[in-house]
């Protein structure tokens, strides 16, 4: 479903993309699963009035659209998509893509012409928008208590979206790695019993970068199993902050437990050495110290 906010527009681009529209009656609409992005439609920009009226709106819908991974795109009148722009980061200044470092992409919200019906609507049916919250997931602390310490309303969100499968999980804050991210693990409770996640959370250009870095550079190119494959599926964006989820590393010895004060170059170069065991046609053999220092 695609919301629209301001008016109406043209459906067929819509209808041909399988994409339902609906007028948003309140911000409430954007809590329900189906939405996948927001239209708001600029109208005229001649006035100071029309900015104004458009910086308020967007400031009551970019942040919880944003928060639940639903993306957004302002449609101006042709050839003030320049003013668009500015006024949209005056009413939603605080989402994560005004703040991202050099060669991390983070679209939440685009300002498009209304003469380009077609990529409005192809956006809208190719943006990322991660699965909706299950409002009724309990999280709780480790031993099944309540949280001694509330989580924050985004972080919790969060993790609702990345674990809306689940009835329940448990969590617990682990020691963080090197970044200014913080890092937990979280136990899940089902009907099956499934291996436990880290999770990584933090601001969300930094988050994106961890996982971009994962895709392009160690998935499906580095054979070593000592390092817990990332689940793209639930590394959930939101308004300012990302999770990064991958799978826990069991009975495991973190490198930085192991060696504190110590040169490890030459371990770090023996996990990636191959070592022969039958000549050039014999298998491989890698060592299996897992050497992340997030990953307990």
């Amino acid at each position: 479903m695609v919301l629209v906010d301001g008016g109406t527009v043209d459906r067929r681009p819509f209808d041909s993309r399988q994409l339902a529209l609906k007028k948003l009656q309140s911000p409430a609409d954007l809590t329900d699963g189906s939405a996948r992005a927001l239209i708001v439609l600029a109208g005229a920009l001649s006035s100071q009035t029309d900015r104004q009226d458009l910086v308020k709106r967007l400031r009551l819908l970019a942040a919880p659209a944003a928060a639940r991974g639903v993306f957004i795109v302002v449609v101006a009148k042709s050839g003030d998509e320049a003013s668009a722009m500015a006024v949209a980061r005056s009413g939603a200044g605080q989402l994560a893509q005004w703040a991202q470092p050099p060669g991390v992409v983070l679209q939440q919200l685009v300002v498009l012409a209304d003469s380009h019906g077609d990529r409005i609507a192809e956006l809208c049916a190719r943006c990322r928008c991660g699965p909706s919250s299950n409002d009724s997931l309990a999280i709780r602390s480790k031993n099944g208590a309540p949280l001694l310490e509330p989580l924050s309303l985004e972080l919790e969100l969060l993790f609702r979206r990345a674990f809306h499968d689940y009835p329940a999980i448990h969590i617990s804050k682990e020691n963080g790695g090197k970044s200014s991210a913080s890092v937990w693990k979280v136990e899940t409770q089902g009907l099956e019993q499934h291996t436990p996640f880290i999770v990584k959370s933090g601001g969300a250009a930094e988050m994106e970068e961890h996982i971009k870095t994962y895709r392009d550079v160690v998935a499906d190119r580095i054979p070593f199993r000592g390092c817990a494959p990332l689940c793209l599926e639930r590394c959930v964006l939101g308004a300012s902050s990302q999770l990064a989820v991958s799978r826990f590393v069991e009975h495991a010895v973190r490198l930085d437990y192991v060696v504190p004060e110590r040169d490890v170059n030459a371990v770090v170069q023996a996990i990636y050495q191959q070592c022969w065991a039958g000549g050039e046609t014999g298998p491989k053999r890698r060592s299996s110290i897992c050497f992340r220092s997030s990953c307990p």
